[in-house]
């Protein structure tokens, strides 16, 4: 996975943080997603962390459950199907990595 993404937004405190990361299909080796890009937003309030996937046409997908059972709808909703496995979706875990990696515990 090469990442030459590019911060968009960051945003930190005690108790909150929030960092909106650019990312493209161009820089994953096996992009999961239907759209070409988009951004990769890790935001947090007293150690709970969402990781969310927003699309170019700004609708907002839940990369890990935190984010889901805040509301988010299922990435999977904008998961290519995988073309080696019929009736499942691309893994995701790349991306919910990345998303992760974003900030970490001091």
């Amino acid at each position: 996975m090469l990442l030459l993404a590019s911060a968009v937004f960051y945003l930190s405190s005690k108790n909150v943080h929030q960092i909106a990361v650019s990312i493209s299909e161009s820089e994953f080796h096996s992009w999961p997603l239907v759209v070409p890009h988009g951004i990769v937003i890790n935001s947090g309030l007293r150690g709970q962390t969402e990781i969310v996937f927003e699309t170019p046409t700004h609708q907002f997908y839940g990369l890990n459950q935190t984010a889901i059972k805040h509301g988010y709808a299922n990435v999977r909703e904008i998961t290519k199907k995988n073309p080696s496995k019929p009736g499942q979706y691309m893994d995701v875990s790349d991306l919910i990595r990345f998303g992760s990696a974003l900030v970490k515990d001091p």
